[in-house]
């Protein structure tokens, strides 16, 4: 009895300690750490930055592996200190919405009805915002909502851009009719770097099938 408790408590020692997604920005790259070992994880980042006196923005969108520790390296070309990411362990669906230290999140709440409760469609009324979707277990999907289909107009200024339509982001499987509890979805105005995420639930999806 005693043999076997102290076998189960080494086993415990021996466990990896679950740990908070976090990132850390380099000159050239930043760092996620935090990540499930040998795990896929989604870096969706928005980067406001000036060349030679021209503003510019970039999108980069990549599913990334993570070493044994839990933690991968992204390099970016051209870095900004005005910038924001969403990292997604794909894994375990543990997220982090992040910026360089110093750069405020302008984030916002999510818009009344933005979210069609039949999951085939979000509501906005910015026409050049960026969507972003990702599910655990199956990876990440991202389109200007200018670029994508329009599922309905409710009158009211705002448009239904269809999920369906959205863009795969690296290996990830052609976008989903519906979207389900858990998905994380971001939508972004890239000229303001303004936003929303949030993680769906079943009271946001009451009419999803």
């Amino acid at each position: 009895m005693l043999r076997s408790l102290l076998c189960t408590i080494t086993l415990l020692a021996a466990l990896p300690a679950v740990a908070q997604l976090q990132v850390q920005y380099g000159a050239k790259s930043l760092t996620v750490s935090g990540a499930s070992p040998r795990g896929d994880v989604a870096v969706l980042g928005v980067i406001q930055s000036n060349y030679r006196g021209l503003e510019s923005i970039q999108k980069p969108a990549s599913i990334e592996r993570a070493d044994a520790a839990g933690t991968v390296t992204i390099q970016v070309a051209r870095p900004s200190f005005r910038s924001v990411w969403l990292v997604v362990d794909l894994r375990t669906g543990e997220f982090v919405v992040s910026s360089p230290p110093g750069y405020p999140l302008r984030q916002m709440a999510v818009p009344p009805e933005a979210i069609d409760r039949s999951g085939r469609s979000l509501l906005h009324a910015r026409p050049t915002v960026d969507v972003y979707v990702v599910r655990r277990g199956l990876g990440a999907w991202h389109s200007r909502a200018a670029d994508v289909g329009v599922q309905s107009d409710p009158g009211d200024g705002r448009v239904g851009v269809s999920v369906d339509h959205l863009k795969p982001v690296g290996a990830t499987p052609a976008a989903p009719p519906v979207l389900t509890p858990g998905d994380i979805v971001m939508v972004f105005d890239a000229p303001f770097m303004e936003f929303w995420a949030t993680r769906l639930t079943s009271s946001d999806l009451s009419e999803a099938k």
